[in-house]
């Protein structure tokens, strides 16, 4: 039997492929943890999620130590050990130790030597590193963020981001299983277990988890019995779980234009026990089914966006945007919601949401299309934001049709 990865060995390697731009970070880390007993696996997502988070500080701590040209595949090693002795604060001999090892022995002097003297540095002084390098975000999402927000949001927005998020969840109502919440705390309608979640929880479908923004949208739609709802943008299928939590007996068709994400919904339906939904693939940004124009009697377009209101919990978020994304998105934005419109009955109601924090992505889309469309009505918005609510951040708002 071949002898297990340590858990930094699989870090280093899972960040050596997240580099690759091809995957999500905890896509790579479901991967390669699977195997892993739940502490192993949790201290390997721990350790390649703060890598992540902090790379601007990390790199900025690497460049004041050591000069890597010719030597760049040593730089997810250093990253991994500076992000173990200052942010995790782990142990300096463990963290050196375990680090150096991760090294061939052509670079073990080298890697122990830059660790030693980042120690001996004290973390170099912080006071005198750019704002946006300090807490690792994009200087253009930075400047941006300065015309919305004073310094201190902005210092206080990007501290946020960088704190783990607790696992919030759901119980699932339609699973018979009892599981053991004696560990859990409440929160209004989700639960925290400080400790790891037993993956059979999940895997038999007893809870789903989610943050608790999520469920603004569907609350803020209220679905009715017997109505035929329209989940545009549904995969993976937490806000679908969400309606029939609601309202059983609503007959919900849920859609999306991944065929790959399409399939992980239909698991999830399976997993959670899921009943009266039909599950089909759909660009609403091209076009309206025809089969479903004035069909529906509620529709909930949760579409997608810059997720800068998640950046928390969505680890790859901020080194994926770019500076033209904001224009680009929102045209894409208004068109799936235009062409969803035409689906949606005479007097019936429609909710456009989405996880980000952003004007362009939320009430300057809705502006452009009440310009555009007179026969509906802006009922009410609700928004929730990391600063003011201590949860992500989301915009949702319902819209009737007259």
């Amino acid at each position: 039997m071949a002898k297990k990865k340590s858990s930094r060995k699989i870090a280093l390697q899972i960040l050596n492929q997240w580099q690759k731009k091809e995957e999500y970070a905890e896509e790579i880390i479901q991967q390669y943890t699977h195997h892993y007993c739940p502490e192993e696996s949790s201290f390997i997502r721990k350790i390649v999620l703060n890598t992540i988070k902090n790379l601007s500080l990390l790199d900025y701590f690497i460049n004041e130590l050591c000069n890597l040209e010719g030597k760049s595949s040593l730089r997810n090693i250093l990253r991994l050990g500076i992000c173990q002795i200052s942010i995790l604060k782990i142990p300096h001999y463990a963290a050196t130790n375990e680090t150096v090892n991760l090294a061939s022995s052509k670079y073990k002097g080298f890697i122990n030597a830059v660790l030693q003297n980042f120690i001996r540095k004290k973390s170099l002084e912080k006071n005198t590193i750019p704002e946006h390098i300090l807490y690792s975000h994009p200087e253009w999402l930075w400047k941006k963020w300065k015309k919305q927000y004073s310094s201190q949001e902005i210092k206080e927005l990007m501290k946020w981001n960088n704190t783990n998020s607790p696992i919030y969840w759901r119980i699932n109502p339609f699973k018979n299983q009892s599981i053991n919440l004696q560990e859990a705390e409440k929160h209004k309608d989700y639960y925290v277990l400080n400790s790891p979640i037993p993956q059979e929880w999940i895997e038999k479908g007893n809870i789903y988890i989610q943050d608790p923004s999520t469920l603004n949208s569907v609350r803020l739609l209220n679905p009715h019995p017997y109505e035929k709802i329209l989940d545009a943008c549904s995969a993976p299928g937490g806000k679908t779980f969400l309606l029939q939590c609601l309202c059983p007996k609503s007959e919900i068709f849920a859609t999306d234009i991944s065929k790959k994400r399409l399939s992980l919904l239909k698991e999830n339906i399976h997993r959670l026990g899921l009943k009266n939904i039909t599950e089909s693939q759909w660009n609403w940004e091209k076009s309206t089914p025809k089969k479903w124009e004035n069909f529906f009697e509620a529709i909930l377009l949760d579409v997608p966006c810059s997720n800068t209101g998640v950046m928390r919990r969505r680890t790859d978020t901020r080194w994926r945007l770019q500076a033209n994304y904001f224009q680009e998105i929102s045209k894409k934005q208004l068109s799936i919601l235009q062409n969803a419109s035409a689906s949606l009955k005479s007097k019936g109601r429609m909710i456009y949401s989405t996880c980000s924090i952003e004007p362009e992505e939320n009430e300057e889309v809705i502006h452009q299309f009440l310009k555009r469309n007179s026969e509906f009505t802006l009922i009410k918005t609700t928004k929730t934001h990391p600063l003011k609510d201590k949860i992500d951040g989301s915009f949702a708002c319902l819209l009737k049709k007259n």
